[in-house]
């Protein structure tokens, strides 16, 4: 495997562990803000369930953009592959 490839699946695989949440996970957020009764407690559970529709979204269309050019979403991930190189810390 190349280093290039290793380093894309790499940045992908993060990028998922930190978005995504298991289904049941979700589940039981929403469940937990159906039946909380405190205003500030159901805001919360809010803005939890809204960040992760939005990191959802944003994990979508990435991988939409992968699939439809590998070598277009290689170079977002990549600096490197953008031709930015950073000089080596002395």
């Amino acid at each position: 495997m190349r280093k290039e490839t290793l380093k894309a699946a790499l940045v992908a695989a993060i990028k998922k562990a930190v978005t995504v949440r298991p289904s049941d996970v979700v589940a039981a957020l929403k469940r937990a803000r159906e039946v909380e009764e405190e205003e500030r407690a159901r805001s919360q559970l809010d803005a939890i369930l809204k960040n992760i529709e939005i990191a959802r979204r944003i994990l979508s269309e990435e991988e939409l953009r992968r699939e439809e050019d590998p070598l277009r979403a290689r170079r977002d991930e990549d600096p490197d592959a953008r031709g930015i190189h950073h000089s080596p810390a002395k």
